[in-house]
C-alpha cells in the first residue's frame, strides 16, 4: 500500500482520482493548491499533480516536494498545453493527458506502486486508445511500452 497526494482545484475531479486511488488499496490525502499541499507535513509515496492550479504550477509544486524529500515520485495529470510546462513536467515524472482519460492515469498509479524503485522517468501520452511509457531505470537503460 502506497501514500498519494492529490493535489487537483476542480473537486469533482479530485474526488475521482483520490476514490480511484483508494479503490486500488492506497492511502490519498488530497489539496486544492499549493499552499495547501506544503501545508500538509506528511511524506507521501507518490503525487499526482495538476499543472495548472490557482497560485502557481504543478512543476513548482513538484519540484519543492521532491527537493524536500516529501514525495518519491510525480504523476502529472493535466489538460495544459503549454509546450514548456510540459516539457519540464516530463523531467520530474509522469505526464498523463486528461484526454487520455481515467483509465490511464490509473495505469500510472498502478505501475508507480508496484515498481516505484525502477520508474524514474515516464511519459504516459497519446489517445484513449494509445498508451505508450518511456521508462528510464536506475541502470539508465530506456524501453518503450505500448
Amino acid at each position: 500500500m502506497a501514500h498519494f497526494l492529490v493535489v487537483e482545484d476542480f473537486p469533482p475531479m479530485a474526488t475521482l482520482l483520490a476514490t480511484a486511488i483508494r479503490r486500488e488499496g492506497h492511502t490519498v490525502s488530497r489539496a486544492g493548491s499549493i499552499a495547501n499541499a506544503l501545508s500538509i507535513n506528511e511524506s507521501f509515496d507518490h503525487a499526482v499533480l495538476d499543472l495548472d492550479l490557482p497560485d502557481g504550477n504543478g512543476v513548482e509544486l513538484a519540484t519543492t516536494l521532491l527537493t524536500e524529500h516529501r514525495v518519491d515520485s510525480i504523476v502529472f495529470f493535466t489538460a495544459s498545453r503549454d509546450v514548456q510546462m510540459l516539457t519540464e513536467a516530463l523531467r520530474l515524472g509522469l505526464v498523463v493527458d486528461k484526454a487520455a482519460g481515467h483509465d490511464r492515469l490509473m495505469s500510472a498509479v498502478r505501475q508507480l506502486a508496484s515498481n516505484s524503485g525502477i520508474a524514474g522517468r515516464v511519459a504516459v501520452a497519446g489517445s484513449p486508445e494509445t498508451l505508450t511509457i518511456h521508462a528510464t531505470g536506475r541502470s539508465g537503460t530506456r524501453r518503450k511500452i505500448e
